[in-house]
């Protein structure tokens, strides 16, 4: 097994990845609003800070 520390530069893969995993059974999570998961999956996983406010 390889092992690769992931970063800002796999985002768009991860983004891709989260998605189909949490929409769907168990947990039908809706993150169709780009705007929030761009906020969320960096913080999530530590790649950089979310912003100081989050406005729709």
């Amino acid at each position: 097994m390889e092992l690769k520390r992931i970063g800002i530069e796999q985002k768009e893969a991860i983004k891709k990845l989260f998605v189909s995993v949490f929409t769907i059974e168990p947990w039908n999570d809706d993150w169709s609003d780009e705007k929030q998961l761009d906020c969320y999956i960096p913080n999530w996983k530590g790649m950089y800070p979310l912003p100081r406010s989050y406005e729709k």
